[in-house]
């Protein structure tokens, strides 16, 4: 019982590591996929031409972004399968999307987006209906959104994305 009161502040610590310049865990913004797959040890492999086909995220312009990498990325007892963002035109890393592994959907969701709020506070936007939650954060340089399909007690998928906040200086990531 006493280990459940911990899970929440160490799942928040685990999850994800906001340095100072709001990189994704071993990836910088503007990688190229070379670089991410060293930055991995070789982790992160290609993308089937299946994958590769889906656009780029909640926050990336659908049609100018793609998926071109992914590998498995675990955080305390959360299992995930990171998709690497790139745009089109200089394949440059512009998001990086965890993707919760179907079998710890429920309850684990509703304690994933605990603990996001706890380590991000008070979004900057919630939409809320019967089958779709997405919620935003701003954290320094960075913003979160988590994004939960279907009801909260049966969720079909949940996505948890990160991306640089655009500024003149990193715009055309």
């Amino acid at each position: 019982m006493r280990d459940r009161c911990f899970w929440p502040i160490f799942l928040g610590l685990a999850l994800v590591t906001a340095r100072a310049s709001a990189d994704w865990q071993y990836t910088k913004w503007g990688m190229t996929p070379e670089e991410v797959v060293a930055a991995s040890n070789g982790l992160a492999t290609e993308v089937s031409p299946e994958e590769k086909g889906k656009g780029g995220g909640a926050l990336n312009d659908l049609e100018n972004t793609e998926v071109l990498l992914k590998a498995p990325h675990e955080a305390g007892r959360y299992k995930f399968t990171a998709s690497f963002c790139f745009d089109k035109v200089g394949h440059r890393l512009s998001a990086v999307q965890l993707i919760l592994d179907k079998e710890r959907l429920s309850p684990l969701g509703v304690e994933l987006l605990a603990s996001l709020g706890q380590k991000y506070g008070t979004p900057v936007t919630k939409k809320e209906s019967l089958l779709l939650q997405r919620i935003e954060w701003r954290a320094e340089n960075e913003t979160v959104i988590y994004i939960r399909l279907g009801s909260a007690d049966s969720p079909l998928g949940i996505l948890v994305e990160y991306a640089p906040i655009k500024t003149k200086e990193n715009e055309k990531l």
